[in-house]
């Protein structure tokens, strides 16, 4: 009896050890790759996937924050951010297992150090007036011209939070601040009962954009005589202070 007895306590005993021992399995999410991509509302990603495009499927868990289609016969998928916020996508392979999973951060565009400089690498400050009357014409590219001359150096804020920025002009002596409304292709600015709506479009991943003014209503009531079809003005805005990551990065 007395052995029966300690042969069960050693058994125990050794149980109770080897779990000791025992190293536990990491979940098998962590073993899945996994990529983080950072975006503005309305912005496309690009994804080509190396997986077999005959069976694999797509699971969109937010798909009120987050479009999906495929393109290229499903080598390729393009994601939209439709609202602000954290969403994900999960690629499910022919065997029904998850095999990748791609987390989109979706934000309103803000920066709190913009600079208008004078150029980019394609892109630069222009006037572009189109009028029958050449003097006219060639008066308003003048005027232009040395508008955005001054402009240079110009310092932006924006706060996604509040919806609000300012600007300073050291150069011509204007500071202000007002609200602004954007969208992933026009920027609204509201300051001092005026209103400029702006063309919007963002270039290397958000550290420069080019933002284009119509002023066209505006010389037409300066120069009604001038005969003039179309004032746009284009400046290039810095962002000084981008560190948002680029897209792609994996976390996995």
């Amino acid at each position: 009896m007395k052995t029966i007895i300690l042969t069960i306590c050693s058994a125990l005993l050794f149980c109770c050890c080897s779990s000791e021992k025992e190293e536990i399995e990491a979940p098998v999410d962590n073993e899945i790759p996994t990529h983080q991509y950072y975006q503005l509302i309305g912005e496309v990603i690009r994804i080509s996937l190396d997986l077999d495009t005959n069976g694999y499927s797509i699971k969109n868990n937010n798909p009120k924050a987050l479009s999906c289609e495929y393109l290229n016969d499903k080598k390729v998928i393009l994601m939209t951010s439709l609202k602000e916020g954290e969403s994900s996508i999960h690629i499910i392979n022919t065997k029904g297992t998850v095999a990748e999973i791609f987390k989109v951060s979706a934000s309103y565009w803000e920066s709190n150090n913009i600079e208008i400089c004078d150029e980019d690498s394609h892109e630069k400050k222009k006037a572009i007036v189109q009028a029958n009357n050449l003097k006219v014409k060639q008066a308003i590219e003048k005027q232009l011209t040395e508008y955005l001359h001054k402009r240079e150096s110009t310092q932006y804020s924006f706060d996604a939070k509040t919806r609000r920025f300012t600007m300073n002009n050291a150069q011509m002596g204007e500071k202000y601040e007002g609200t602004y409304v954007w969208n992933i292709d026009s920027l609204i600015l509201s300051h001092n009962r005026i209103t400029e709506r702006c063309g919007f479009q963002s270039t290397y991943k958000g550290m420069r954009l080019i933002i284009r003014y119509d002023r066209t209503k505006e010389y037409q009531s300066l120069y009604p005589d001038g005969d003039i079809t179309s004032v746009i003005i284009q400046e290039i805005w810095r962002n000084r202070n981008f560190l948002g990551p680029i897209g792609g990065l994996v976390i996995n």
